[in-house]
């Protein structure tokens, strides 16, 4: 199959395969025992860590988990430390993190993390996909982002209001709906890419008929037409450019991140 499905349905094969997709090797990363007095409110990026970000900082992350669910986070500078922090108690919360249990943050760039959670008795945790209802809007994801000069590096910041949308962020616990396709010679040039039907709840399409979708990838954005045929939905007309334009080939990764459910605003990352 093309996109991401309950692990619970899979045998041994299809997950392995899905968590190959969802955890790129070779990725910078960090880990974290959590302890509960000391980062259940904010979660210090360790200094020799930065230096994968480059010369700009985030100041919005997305934390991902093998629930396929995202975390809007926010990077605050604390003196010269660097610490996720609003969206972080969140994230502590809705994944029942305890004391000890064990974290991996690989980066994959474009300010997202993969995130792997161990409990205390060494084994994978995924608890987040059973205690959130997948069907809640989430319209305040994600701000645009622009750059200000710092003195060794810069911080990104969102382009208005900070507050407002970090209080929405709060609010929704920047939890954004998602899908991810592996690119097959079909979805390059035949002009089309479907749309898992599990996703539909996101879309509000009739039965037939066609939206209007952003696709949003690093600073560009590319309009694409959502068309609905017998429930039914699939990226179309626009779709190609957006193929063209990022040069994606056969077995690419592409990771839809709904960020703004009203207007159909996707934030799209690229795995090659």
């Amino acid at each position: 199959m093309n996109y991401r499905v309950d692990v619970h349905t899979c045998g041994k094969e299809m997950v392995k395969s899905l968590e190959d997709a969802s955890y790129p090797d070779e990725l910078p990363e960090f880990f974290k025992v959590y302890m509960a007095a000391l980062w259940s409110e904010r979660l210090r990026i360790p200094p020799a860590f930065i230096e994968n970000f480059g010369r700009k900082i985030p100041r919005n992350v997305m934390l991902g988990t093998s629930s396929n669910l995202f975390w809007m986070v926010h990077i605050n500078k604390i003196n010269d430390d660097l610490f996720f922090e609003e969206g972080w108690p969140e994230f502590v919360q809705e994944n029942s993190l305890a004391h000890g249990e064990f974290l991996t943050f690989s980066y994959a760039g474009d300010s997202k993390f993969y995130v792997k959670i161990f409990a205390t008795n060494g084994c994978r945790k995924n608890v987040a996909s059973h205690r959130i209802n997948k069907k809640e809007s989430f319209n305040l994801c994600e701000g645009n982002e622009a750059s200000r000069p710092g003195n060794s590096y810069s911080i990104e910041a969102p382009r208005g209001n900070l507050h407002g949308k970090a209080l929405a962020v709060r609010k929704s616990g920047g939890k954004c709906p998602s899908f991810e396709m592996v690119m097959t010679k079909s979805y390059i040039h035949k002009g089309l890419l479907n749309i898992p039907s599990h996703f539909n709840t996101y879309l509000k399409t009739s039965d037939f008929g066609e939206r209007i979708a952003t696709l949003q990838h690093k600073d560009k954005s590319w309009r694409v037409v959502v068309a609905t045929s017998s429930n039914r939905n699939r990226f179309a007309r626009g779709w190609t450019k957006f193929v063209n334009d990022n040069s994606l080939k056969n077995g690419n990764i592409c990771n839809f991140i709904l960020i703004e459910r009203n207007d159909l605003v996707f934030k799209v990352t690229l795995s090659r």
